[in-house]
């Protein structure tokens, strides 16, 4: 059973994954965007972070991309 259709999904997006995840890859990253519905998609691949960014040290990075994300995408 799929659970979640990444093609329904065409709001605005932002796939951001850490360079130290070991949990998702950058396969795992390119198949989500490709297979997302949305016309505007990035990905954005954030340095010395892991699958738990949020947690981490150095999570402004992480904020810092998704504001700049929101910031650019308003319509």
């Amino acid at each position: 059973a799929v659970l979640l259709d990444p093609a329904a999904i065409v709001q605005p997006t932002l796939l951001v994954r850490g360079a130290w995840d070991t949990v998702c890859d950058e396969a795992d990253g390119q198949w989500w965007l490709s297979a997302l519905g949305s016309g505007v998609k990035q990905s954005q691949t954030l340095s010395r972070g892991t699958h738990l960014m949020h947690l981490e040290s150095g999570r402004e990075s992480l904020y810092a991309a998704c504001n700049r994300f929101l910031l650019e995408s308003r319509t």
